[in-house]
């Protein structure tokens, strides 16, 4: 009796544990929007990049737009939460940093747009 309870106790804790995975994903998801003045003075850029994230089946879509020197890019990639806090694309060479409500992504800094 008692061994059945022990591992049910064991099972349960492992069930809850398990769950809880510390990636927040709801912090990355939005329309996350160039603050003026940050690197796209120096690129001449004529609009402020924008990017779109969204996340279905453990994956993080990011839609990449923004103006290189008067033209248009856009590009669309796939993510991984490293951390609540860090998400991360192409193998890890491109990364993303929340922090205080603000992404910090390649020289840039966005906020969320509603």
């Amino acid at each position: 009796m008692y061994k059945f309870r022990n591992y049910s106790l064991a099972a349960l804790l492992f069930a809850v544990l398990t769950g809880c995975d510390g990636n927040n994903t709801n912090g990355f998801v939005g329309h996350w929007v160039e603050v003026p003045g940050t690197e796209s003075k120096y690129l001449g850029a004529s609009k402020p990049m924008t990017l779109d994230i969204s996340y279905s089946e453990n994956v993080f879509h990011i839609d990449e737009s923004k103006n290189v020197l008067g033209k248009d890019f856009e590009r669309k990639l796939e993510g991984r939460s490293e951390s609540s806090t860090t998400l991360s694309a192409l193998g890890g060479s491109l990364t993303m940093r929340l922090e205080d409500s603000k992404l910090f992504y390649n020289g840039r800094v966005l906020v969320k747009s509603p």
